[in-house]
């Protein structure tokens, strides 16, 4: 293992990855309470920084595979803000990509946009089916969704987007649940705009197939 230790403190943290090893042998030691099991070498490094800390542990977890998407989202927020209080500016996400790149985590900047859409506009509304393990086609499924829908909203009933959008909100946060279906959102949007629109129920479905198939519709007034 390599470790560091804060300037002023007393206690060492692992470095760079190995806090599962460490955890096995803690295990092994309560279970056995053999020495061996209780004392490692080690290798130590001067202490870097907070953000060289918790990337290299970002880019363990994810190594493993054992990091749930939000997760490794709500992980990249915090090092954000840490690169920011650092520096003393704001991070873009291609900068943030960037800097990301220069500590060994590679990530490209439609993936970080995927996981800003996650923390700032799903995890409030449907925090059980992130923690049940939604990933990105799920997350890029709900964004097309509501993008179909607002702009079949705004095109055909000429109102404030923000009707549609409050529909959007309550549409998820009633489907919140860890067995996640975006065709129940999809059908729960489609019955009330139809309802609001006074439109038939099937023309507003192959309308809005069309549009999350990238195709145009001829829109006229209700």
């Amino acid at each position: 293992l390599t470790v560091t230790c804060r300037p002023g403190e007393e206690i060492y943290m692992v470095e760079s990855g190995g806090n599962t090893r460490l955890q096995i042998l803690n295990e092994l030691f309560e279970e056995t309470g053999d020495e061996v099991f209780n004392q490692l070498h080690v290798l130590y490094r001067p202490w870097k920084s907070e953000t060289h800390v918790l990337a290299a542990h970002l880019i363990e977890n994810d190594k493993r595979g054992d990091m749930l998407f939000i997760d490794k989202a709500l992980a990249i927020r915090e090092l954000k803000t840490l690169f920011e209080t650092e520096k003393g500016e704001q991070y873009s996400i291609r900068k943030l990509t960037e800097r990301l790149k220069k500590e060994g985590y590679a990530i490209d900047q439609n993936l970080l946009s995927r996981m800003n859409y996650a923390i700032d506009v799903l995890l409030p509304l449907i925090p059980e089916a992130l923690r049940a393990g939604m990933g990105r086609p799920q997350i890029a499924k709900i964004r097309k969704i509501e993008k179909a829908f607002l702009h079949y909203w705004t095109q055909i009933s000429q109102q404030e987007a923000s009707i549609v959008e409050e529909l959007f909100q309550d549409g998820l946060a009633e489907n919140n649940r860890p067995e996640w279906d975006a065709d129940v959102l999809r059908q729960t949007l489609e019955e009330r705009i139809s309802e609001l629109l006074d439109i038939p129920i099937r023309t507003l479905r192959l309308d809005i197939e069309a549009l999350l198939r990238g195709r145009e519709i001829e829109m006229t007034s209700p």
